[in-house]
């Protein structure tokens, strides 16, 4: 071969080792006037060009078949005649370096068959021992892969172990792409960031990877295929950020759907979370030391038989030590940990561009940020995170501002989380992605009906009628059920709009428009319990006894085991005076729902009312006992991470048996509940975003000691009823229960004016607040403020004309008077509002969607 000849080719395998398409142009065109166009070595470097810029814009796979067969016959056909045509001055190994092309061509075709008969004409074994150059490496790493493809997809074969000479393939193929990196960088460590990218590793050979640890945890080799994928994520490069990105994704799933607690705990104990050791290969393979370079046999053929590797600090990772560094001790963490690497390579570099030129792009973006957000919330929803899970969403709206599935996921992160309010406007995004799908606006009824800081009742019925508008649009069969939904929707926020309506004809209006709501999502799902539950409620609340008793039992015929038309049902019969029948009802429930603190309250009020005392105590008893288990399990709900450290200290003196303390009278120890949630929530080291999600959970909890409080004040114990009340007030001080309670204490030991200012900070808290204008009247008439208590109680009787202590105590101040009338018909509807009137009010039965 001539010198100039020699130099030319060399200057080629420069270009080609570092991917200078462009330079490797012009060398041909030195070469091809020396020696000729139709020289073997122009031919081979020019399809290869060709064929190298193709795969850049159409990665071989299934829906890039049918262009690559119109796109790649002629340098198929100009591959075959140049392996005909074999010159032989020249360092290129033209036959091996076509046959090759040929194989990578085949592939992209999707002609398998093709591609394995190419194999059989060369030995690949001999190709890798030659101590090929970076080119040679990369694309005998593609054909390993593609060999192993070929192998794994042959449905015709039916020879034993072909997942296992798959396997090998796959693994020797990222062996050598990892020593084509290494060396690519010492040889190139300043080359320009134009040609340091995610192309010079091709989607065979990170698939290849991928199936790699696939096949080890098909047949059961968890640890090697989790070593695997760590393994290729510490040995790849930042350049190759994008493969990383896909190794991350697909090591978090596997340790989220294939690797238990147990088994992963028990991988550490015993030591195989280690990726790699000095006597192992990259992939935990024993090696066998040389002299001079990595020897892989493949046997005679080409056929994988045994791997054997030298010189395995070539494929060795870069290990840190120092300060401020995390090493997961768990799945989780570990999972977590790789979904934000992932996440952050992920948002590093979006697809902007919103012209139709990078549309397939941007379209392969948003497909991987759905997948990895459903991973991470898969990962952070069993710990409670929703806040941590909403902000890492909300980095990708940036560019994902159109996607309905990662809105949805945000608007559902935020809920959970707490910000019902920019959930409900996320929620209101996806609306307006795709109106013709009713879920989010339910979605957002829902929250607007449940959020505290108070409830938006007229946003709720837009979002309701929206997707009552969405659902009579569709006239799909199927649909029934979610217009069923649509008009419990409206119903529930017609109803608690008018709860809290002081126009009496306002709120008739509402309630009627409930009630036709009801009963068309009754007409809609008629196997659906709800609407008859829920009509049952509005029958009750207006006295239609027959109707609610009706409406009820049609709900238990549809749904016999549920708790709140069982509680109706004992309401409606403590209503008709029927205790017994009544208690019988809560017992079963209780049976059925044990934890039910709703239930447990009721039989507690009925046994007062009964003159149960003893009966009452040990309900009070249970009640007590139940929340003492109950904080745990609530917090742990509500979000907050090593939910476990929260102990049942949080009882306060509940430590001791409740119901012993209750009979014998003994006094309370010093509250500790409070410091108790403080030093949990101080040792999370996130109070403050624990608090938001901890005041449902106060409420209950002070809502249980009212309750106990009202039996002390029954039985008149006072100092207990104080010590259960200064629980409560520590636990919920702003809560108008706990300050009503507080009025009566007052009121119990004639310190009226104190009694007055609880009553008025209890209306300021909550206007509608009933109870307190009713004890609040009673003290301004015995202090001889009759005008100001009359209008206390007329404006009682406009926010529920049901309560028969208003209608008696309003009546009472007309006969002072001398109206006669009024007092009469006062008295009457009294009378017969009481005969009605359950032991709770109706109101318990909350309308939950």
């Amino acid at each position: 071969m001539s010198a100039k000849r020699h130099k030319l080719e060399i200057e080629i395998v420069k270009n080609r080792n570092e991917r200078h398409l462009d330079k490797i142009k012009e060398t041909l065109k030195q070469f091809s006037m020396k020696y000729g166009s139709k020289d073997s070595v122009v031919k081979l470097v020019e399809c290869e060009n060709e064929l190298e810029k193709f795969l850049m814009e159409h990665e071989p796979r299934p829906d890039n078949i049918k262009i690559a067969k119109r796109s790649l016959n002629s340098i198929k056909e100009c591959l075959d005649s140049v392996r005909k045509n074999e010159c032989k001055d020249t360092m290129f190994d033209v036959f091996a370096e076509s046959t090759l092309l040929l194989v990578k061509i085949c592939y992209a075709q999707g002609n398998l068959a093709a591609c394995q008969e190419y194999f059989s004409e060369i030995n690949l074994s001999s190709l890798i021992q030659a101590s090929p150059n970076l080119y040679l490496l990369r694309i005998l790493s593609e054909c390993l892969a593609i060999k192993g493809l070929c192998i794994e997809q042959d449905k015709m074969s039916a020879e034993p172990g072909i997942e296992k000479t798959a396997l090998e393939l796959y693994e020797q193929s990222g062996d050598l792409l990892f020593k084509y990196l290494i060396q690519r960088d010492k040889m190139y460590p300043n080359q320009s960031s134009s040609t340091t990218d995610d192309s010079i590793v091709s989607s065979v050979t990170e698939g290849a990877i991928q199936r790699a640890a696939v096949l080890h945890l098909k047949h059961k080799e968890y640890w090697k295929g989790i070593n695997l994928l760590r393994h290729a994520m510490k040995v790849l490069h930042s350049h190759t950020y994008h493969i990383r990105q896909s190794l991350a994704c697909k090591l978090a799933t596997i340790l989220l759907r294939g690797m238990s607690k147990l088994e992963y705990s028990k991988g550490i104990v015993e030591g195989d979370f280690e990726a790699s050791s000095p006597s192992t290969s990259s992939y935990g393979i024993s090696e066998k030391k040389s002299d001079t370079r990595n020897i892989i046999s493949l046997g005679d053929g080409g056929s994988p038989s045994s791997l054997a590797f030298t010189n395995s600090s070539q494929a060795k990772p870069k290990f840190f030590l120092g300060e401020k560094l995390f090493s997961p001790t768990s799945v989780e963490q570990e999972a977590i940990l790789l979904i934000r690497i992932s996440e952050a390579m992920l948002n590093m570099d979006p697809v902007l561009d919103m012209s139709p030129v990078h549309a397939s792009s941007r379209e392969h973006t948003l497909l991987n940020a759905e997948f990895l957000y459903n991973l991470l919330g898969v990962a952070l929803t069993p710990l409670g995170q929703f806040s941590l899970f909403s902000a890492c969403i909300e980095k990708s709206l940036k560019y994902a501002f159109d996607r309905f599935h990662l809105w949805q996921q945000f608007a559902l992160s935020l809920q959970a989380s707490g910000k019902v309010e920019r959930a409900i406007q996320s929620l209101g995004e996806c609306c307006r992605i795709e109106p013709g799908n009713p879920l989010p606006a339910l979605l957002a009824a829902k929250a607007c009906y449940q959020q505290q800081q108070p409830p938006d009742y007229d946003e709720g019925i837009k979002f309701s009628n929206m997707a009552l508008s969405t659902t009579k649009a569709d006239t799909n069969d199927d649909n029934d059920g979610l217009k069923s939904v649509a008009y419990l929707c409206l119903g529930v926020g017609l109803s608690q709009k008018a709860s809290g309506c002081l126009s009496p004809s306002e709120s008739a209006e509402l309630r009627k428009g409930a009630v036709e709501a009801f009963a068309m999502a009754h007409a809609a799902d008629p196997g659906h319990h709800k609407p008859c539950l829920f009509l049952a409620v509005e029958f009750a609340r207006a006295r239609k006894l027959a109707k609610a008793f009706k409406k009820v039992h049609q709900a238990l015929d549809l749904n016999p085991e549920d708790a709140q038309s069982l509680h109706l049902l004992a309401l409606l019969q403590t209503s008709r005076k029927q205790y017994q029948e009544a208690k019988t009802t809560l017992r079963s429930a209780l049976l059925m729902y044990p934890d039910n603190l709703s239930l447990l309250a009721t039989k507690c009020k009925l046994e007062l009312h009964t003159n149960e005392h003893d009966e009452a105590l040990r309900t009070c008893d249970e009640l007590m006992k139940l929340w003492s288990l109950k904080p745990k399990n609530v917090i742990g709900a509500g979000g907050v991470i090593g939910s476990e450290r929260v102990t049942s200290d949080a009882r306060s003196v509940t430590n001791q048996s409740i119901g012993t303390e209750l009979e014998t009278g003994s006094t309370f120890a010093n509250s500790i509940a409070v410091s108790r949630w403080e030093q949990t929530a101080s040792d999370l080291g996130s109070y403050a975003d624990l608090q938001p999600r901890m005041a449902h959970v106060w409420s209950v909890h002070s809502q249980v000691w009212l309750q106990v409080a009202e039996v002390y004040l029954t039985l008149k114990r006072y100092d207990e009823a104080e010590m259960c009340v200064g629980e409560a007030n520590q636990l919920y001080p702003l809560s108008p229960n706990v300050v009503y309670m507080r009025g009566r204490l007052h009121e119990y030991r004639d310190e009226l004016n104190e009694a007055c200012i609880m009553y008025n900070n209890a209306l300021a808290i909550d206007p509608t607040y009933l109870r307190a204008i009713e004890r609040l009247a009673t003290i301004l008439r015995s202090s001889g403020k009759q005008s100001y208590a009359k209008k206390l109680l007329q404006d009682a009787v406009n926010m529920d004309v049901t309560s028969h202590t208003v209608w008696r105590q309003l009546g009472e101040i007309l006969e002072t008077e001398n109206d006669v009338d009024g007092t009469i018909e006062c008295a009457t509807l009294s009378l017969n509002l009481e005969m009605t009137s359950p032991v709770v009010p109706f109101s318990v039965i909350g309308l939950e969607l």
